[in-house]
């Protein structure tokens, strides 16, 4: 079974009172462009983040999350200095990470390694257990195999199983320009 990769490039997702602790008291997002997946969009709004002495500019993905959370590619944390475990988006306790915006900082156990997965619905997840013959499971594991000159197959892709989902793989940038990925590239789902 195919699924289109999408290129996934640092970014932090806010909850509401970091944002107001960063921005002000009442601050509101304003959307840039809508992303792929239901009710998530790109916002206007950039803050720094701080670790090792360096600093790299990041742009805040709406809407307001449960939690704060710093997803970033191998390549960010060589150039902050740093280290962070990695884990899928929406679980918590990451590497410490200062968050500096026009009104405040702030410091979070926020920072991750962007976990590479795919978005699928409850009917996706049947279509792909009865195209790979297996029972698969939300978080359940599988393989992604990339055709062409720079090709290969990328290990250990989570499944992420939601009520409202766009069928998408979302790998980090590092491994989509080491694969020679681009708009709309597709994979095969493997085990």
């Amino acid at each position: 079974m195919k699924v289109i990769l999408e290129p996934t490039a640092r970014h932090i997702h806010l909850c509401q009172k970091d944002a107001e602790l960063l921005f002000g008291k009442g601050f509101k997002f304003e959307i840039l462009r809508p992303l792929s997946q239901p009710g998530q969009f790109a916002t206007t709004t950039k803050v720094k983040i701080k670790s090792g002495g360096r600093i790299l500019e990041v742009r805040v993905l709406g809407p307001y999350r449960e939690f704060t959370q710093m997803e970033v590619a191998p390549s960010d944390l060589y150039y902050l200095q740093t280290t962070a475990p990695q884990k899928i988006s929406a679980q918590n306790d990451g590497g410490k990470i200062e968050i500096i915006g026009p009104k405040g900082r702030i410091i979070r156990q926020a920072l991750i390694l962007h976990q590479r997965h795919i978005h699928l619905t409850k009917e996706d997840l049947e279509k792909l257990k009865q195209k790979l013959g297996a029972n698969l499971h939300n978080t359940d594991v599988v393989r992604l195999k990339i055709k062409g000159k720079r090709g290969g197959i990328l290990d250990n892709v989570v499944l992420r199983v939601s009520e409202k989902a766009n069928f998408r793989a979302h790998i980090d940038i590092d491994e989509a320009n080491a694969l020679g990925v681009k708009f709309k590239t597709e994979a095969e789902i493997i085990l």
